[in-house]
């Protein structure tokens, strides 16, 4: 949930872990990452501002797929019934953005 609560106020309302979480793995995009991650299905999928839509194993951390778009993925991921659907920056100097939405297991429009 946004912001851990419904009236988003950032705090969770319950105890954290009482040590520090093992990192199981870590990514690096070919640029910087501007949107939050959605994660489900057995994937983890952000954008970033190389223009590429990533879509990772989430137990592995390797890329499953990627998709490259017309302009930088600012937007967090909406995943909804096997589809993923985020928006891009137009292309420098352009004036609009674009909407796509992808099917979460092959990648494709």
């Amino acid at each position: 949930m946004f912001r851990a609560s419904p009236q988003r106020t950032g705090e969770a309302g319950c105890r954290g872990p009482s040590k520090a979480p093992k990192i199981a793995w870590k990514f690096e995009a070919g640029y910087k990452i501007a949107s939050s991650a959605a994660v489900g299905g057995g994937l983890v999928l952000f954008g970033a501002y190389d223009k590429v839509f990533y879509a990772l194993d989430s137990g592995t951390g390797r890329e499953a797929w990627r998709h490259v778009g017309p302009g930088p993925v600012r937007s967090s991921p909406l995943m909804l019934e096997g589809a993923v659907c985020f928006c891009t920056l137009p292309p420098r100097g352009g004036q609009k953005g674009t909407v796509t939405v992808l099917d979460t297991g092959l990648g494709t429009l």
